[in-house]
C-alpha cells in the first residue's frame, strides 16, 4: 500500500466515524443511543410520508352506459379483413 492510499483510507475512516448522529432533539426531547435514534428517525419519516386523511376523490360507476349484447359479440369476435 503506498502513502497516498494509506492517507486517503485514514481520511475516509475518520469521516465515517464522525458522520453519525449521537443525539437527536425532537420537540425538546433528547434521544440518545444509536438504536433509539434510528427508531425516532424512521418514525419521523413514516409519519411525514403517510396520508392522514382520505383526500382522493371517490368515484361511482352506477349510471354508466353499457354495451349491448351484439356490441359485446362484435368486440370479442375474431378480426376479419373486408375484401
Amino acid at each position: 500500500m503506498d502513502w497516498n492510499t494509506k492517507y486517503f483510507q485514514r481520511i475516509a475512516n475518520s469521516h465515517r466515524r464522525s458522520n453519525c448522529i449521537d443525539k437527536l432533539k425532537i420537540e425538546s426531547v433528547i434521544t440518545e443511543g444509536k438504536d433509539r435514534t434510528k427508531v425516532k428517525i424512521l418514525d419521523f419519516y413514516q409519519k411525514s410520508h403517510t396520508e392522514r386523511e382520505n383526500k382522493r376523490p371517490l368515484t361511482w360507476f352506477d349510471n354508466l352506459a353499457t354495451n349491448k349484447n351484439q356490441d359485446n359479440i362484435d368486440l370479442e369476435s375474431a378480426f376479419e379483413e373486408e375484401v
